[in-house]
């Protein structure tokens, strides 16, 4: 069963997003025919401790080759250095491991010579930060091109435009991060400090496979209105927005305040798809336990009841939205 983008159940998410904006500078004057063009590009959403990724395409838009193409993130020929709450946890690609090298706060290329046409007009890589704190965050990036040695020729030869982040704090409700390849633990929840109680009446957690390399937001949304007829629903709409399409396992954790009378023997959870449309009720009772590590549509363990808080871990095959019933 193939999943789509969560973000589409019944409501709109209302979550953080990273966003791309151009601050660009040394644009090109008629005539000039050294000219490089750099691109930032990606839209995965993030929160306050967790990853996201953007890719970087520098291009030799002008009419006559370049013999000599230097580029900065975080330092020169960028024009400031990387905020102090903005780490880079990695970079990826070819062009990357043939021509950079990195540290945890700057990136440097030196791209040598890159054609006016061909294959080699153009390089591309993607970057992973982390960012440990919200608000509108800038990753300062620049390019510069050698015009024979002379900085003061004709053409303009230093190019910037910047990476905007704009990052929402983490909460009792929100997580959205991204998990990149080669990355084992790949598990995000709204839960991180956040017990369970009548303000705060949820909690979500999602398990993926290690196969898994996407954007992921977790999210509560109070939506009462979505059910299926003939069940009585409670409880927020629990997300998990993994953007990578597929029918791999996902792991759900969630805890919900109840009743201290709540009957666990009554309970189950309904699954709906990315469009909000019913999927599937899954009813509490020992017939229902996940036989196998890589069954679905099934609890992995027995929900428990512990003073008001209750906990159910179960499996679906790709993401969704769950609500609880009883």
């Amino acid at each position: 069963m193939t999943r789509a983008r969560m973000g589409r159940v019944g409501v709109a998410l209302g979550a953080a997003s990273l966003l791309i904006t151009g601050l660009f500078a040394g644009t090109a004057q008629a005539g000039e025919t050294r000219t490089l063009t750099l691109n930032w590009s990606g839209n995965p959403q993030v929160t306050t401790g967790g990853q996201t990724v953007a890719t970087l395409t520098i291009t030799n838009s002008g009419g006559q080759n370049l013999s000599h193409v230097l580029v900065g993130i975080g330092t020169s020929p960028a024009t400031a250095a990387l905020p102090s709450t903005v780490t880079i946890v990695d970079a990826i690609g070819a062009d990357f491991t043939n021509f950079c090298s990195k540290t945890s706060s700057t990136i440097s290329c030196d791209f040598a010579s890159m054609a006016a046409k061909g294959s080699s007009n153009s390089r591309s890589f993607q970057v992973i930060f982390s960012v440990s704190a919200s608000g509108t965050l800038t990753v300062p990036t620049g390019a510069s091109v050698n015009e024979s040695g002379n900085p003061n020729g004709s053409n303009n030869q230093v190019f910037q435009q910047n990476l905007g982040l704009t990052v929402d704090a983490a909460s009792c409700d929100l997580a959205a991060t991204y998990f990149a390849p080669g990355q084992a633990n790949k598990i995000i929840g709204d839960d991180t400090g956040c017990a369970v109680s009548s303000t705060n009446p949820q909690s979500t957690k999602i398990q993926v496979p290690d196969s898994v390399v996407s954007a992921v937001v977790v999210n509560e949304i109070t939506n009462d209105a979505i059910c299926q007829a003939g069940y009585s629903c409670f409880g927020q709409l629990s997300t998990g927005d993994v953007a990578v399409d597929g029918t791999y396992r996902v792991v759900w954790t969630i805890r919900w305040n109840v009743p201290s009378n709540f009957n666990v023997n009554k309970f189950g959870i309904i699954h709906f798809t990315d469009s909000g449309a019913f999927d599937f009720a899954l009813p509490w009772k020992n017939s229902n336990l996940c036989k196998t590590d890589t069954a679905t549509k099934c609890f992995v363990s027995t929900p428990t009841v512990v003073g008001t808080t209750l906990t159910a871990v179960f499996a679906t095959a790709g993401n969704g939205g769950i609500k609880g019933f009883n």
